[in-house]
């Protein structure tokens, strides 16, 4: 992790240390907390206590109290580890007593061999998916994007979101905060980071990183606001 920040980047998800407690919110990135000390949540209004936790996208939470020493994992929407998290789960979460390494936990998950090919199958969504995590749609919108499968913008906004729960805008948005978060995590500051994430300016960055995640850019950003 980055010794300037509180972030950790990678493809399929985010490692962060959050400074502060965070209000209720859902979003669609399934969490893994980790803490050597008991934490205090708030699950679809339930006080739950304990070392570890998984909540599965699209369920109401928020931390009550979590020390300096633990580590919160986000993944990434349409990764394999999400779909593995949100099987073995039913949208729901789970609270452990006992503290479980994140490692350890993606380790079982793994085992479950569900992918997000398997769960998808429309090899058009899959394509698309794939083209912008690999950055081949950074400059094309939703129309752009629908004609390189020979689709209407409509029809694709609906195919997406059937297949994969989530809206194709979205999706695309999230791709942006991960890039931005990159640049972040190998400590360029935030104003950098938000333009070659695609967002205007570090406000709009902030706006879209809270709109989304229910993550204030200055519980991620510890020095380089």
């Amino acid at each position: 992790m980055n010794s300037e920040n509180n972030i950790y980047m990678l493809d399929d998800y985010v490692i962060l240390k959050p400074k502060n407690a965070v209000k209720s919110h859902s979003h669609k990135m399934p969490h893994i907390l980790s803490s050597p000390n008991v934490f205090k949540l708030c699950i679809n209004g339930e006080i739950k206590e304990g070392k570890t936790a998984i909540i599965s996208s699209d369920v109401v939470h928020s931390i009550i109290s979590m020390d300096e020493n633990a580590m919160m994992m986000l993944i990434m929407p349409l990764t394999d580890l999400y779909f593995q998290i949100n099987e073995f789960l039913n949208n729901e979460c789970i609270v452990y007593e006992k503290q479980y390494s994140i490692e350890e936990i993606i380790y079982e998950l793994n085992k479950t061999n569900v992918t997000y090919k398997k769960i998808i199958e429309d090899e058009r969504v899959i394509e698309i998916i794939e083209n912008i995590n690999m950055d081949i749609y950074a400059e094309k919108n939703v129309s752009e994007i629908a004609k390189t499968v020979n689709l209407s913008e409509s029809r694709l906004e609906h195919l997406f979101s059937e297949k994969t729960g989530i809206r194709i805008k979205h999706y695309l948005l999230l791709h942006k905060l991960r890039k931005a978060y990159k640049q972040v995590s190998v400590e360029k500051n935030i104003t950098d980071a938000a333009y070659e994430g695609g967002f205007s300016d570090s406000s709009h960055l902030a706006a879209v990183s809270k709109r989304l995640l229910g993550i204030s850019v200055s519980d991620v950003f510890k020095n380089n606001i």
